[in-house]
């Protein structure tokens, strides 16, 4: 069975009458591990055949570049690497305690509507002006690969319109790639926004939060959360541990892999009794949906060459 192995920077000692420091090492790679499941998408369109590829490339380039997820392939899904072993090898521990804090989440869905429609219409003077729309329309389900249960569900639906005065067949690829666009950047939203980030260090009023630099920008404000008592929900039967907002904190500078923000309100405290580096555990950074629940309106999209291919109705 194949194992994620982290990679690990060894400080060198250089000859000299003083002891050179030894670097710190690399820990072990804790991001979320995500799945796009592109063989068990549901088709329930019109279209007997449709190729999802685009939109599930699209997909997995957007969860890549976030810089906040490890894409696993099918092939990694093939090796069996989805188990407990690959919890353990993720682990410092060599058990399941520090796996647990990384989520893999598997995301599937069913497709309702996924294409492509033209209109004509000529004007007094018998110009003809053709007007394309693309629509898709998907039920998003985020699945736990541990317990296999799906966390969220959620209904996705994006379009795109294209206008032009001569016979441009390629308007059709155009205005569906626009709404695969505006879909996957949905879908990452929502990921992102099941996913905690954590608090790394507090300093002089500056709170340091593992989130990568292209999810924010300076003066955004974000919320902290802190766990409290474990509470059992009677219907559920679940044990969780119920979350508090303690403070407020503002984007100031950007890093690679962190930002660095102001405390604006509230206070965030260290735990005198853990260990080295996980004294902040307690706290969690968690990021609103927006993107999903207020959606633009259709962009118009311009098209570039004709390719000479009928248009596919919805």
């Amino acid at each position: 069975m194949n194992k994620i192995i982290a990679s690990v920077v060894i400080g060198i000692a250089v000859a000299s009458p003083v002891i050179a420091e030894e670097a710190d090492e690399d820990g072990p790679d804790m991001r979320p591990l995500v799945f796009v499941d592109e063989k068990s998408i549901e088709n329930k369109t019109d279209v007997a055949n449709p190729n999802f590829g685009g939109l599930v490339d699209r997909l997995n380039n957007a969860l890549t570049e976030s810089g906040i997820y490890r894409v696993l392939t099918p092939k990694d899904i093939g090796a069996g690497l989805v188990d407990d072993q690959l919890f353990k090898s993720l682990s410092t521990d060599g058990g399941s305690e520090s796996a647990m804090k990384t989520p893999a989440l598997k995301v599937a869905m069913t497709v309702m509507q996924y294409g492509y429609a033209s209109t004509q219409s000529q004007d007094l003077y018998g110009k003809t002006t053709s007007t394309r729309q693309a629509k898709i329309e998907l039920i998003l389900r985020v699945v736990d690969m541990r317990s296999r249960e799906t966390i969220k569900s959620k209904n996705i639906s994006r379009s795109a319109t294209g206008n032009a005065t001569a016979k441009l067949s390629n308007m059709n690829e155009q205005v569906l790639q626009t709404a695969c666009k505006m879909v996957v950047d949905d879908i990452v939203d929502t990921l992102v926004s099941l996913t905690p980030f954590s608090v790394l260090d507090v300093e002089n009023g500056e709170v340091t939060i593992d989130v990568p630099s292209n999810r924010v920008k300076p003066g955004q404000q974000l919320v902290v959360y802190k766990k409290g008592k474990k509470v059992r929900n009677k219907r559920t039967g679940k044990v969780t541990a119920k979350e508090s907002q303690v403070a407020v904190v503002g984007v100031q500078t950007l890093a690679e892999d962190s930002v660095t923000c102001k405390l604006l309100s509230g206070e965030i405290k260290p735990d005198e009794n853990a260990e080295e580096g996980a004294e902040y555990d307690a706290y969690t950074v968690r990021f609103p949906i927006i993107a999903n629940d207020i959606q633009p309106p259709s962009p118009s999209v311009t098209p570039i060459a004709p390719v000479g291919t009928p248009a596919v109705p919805f």
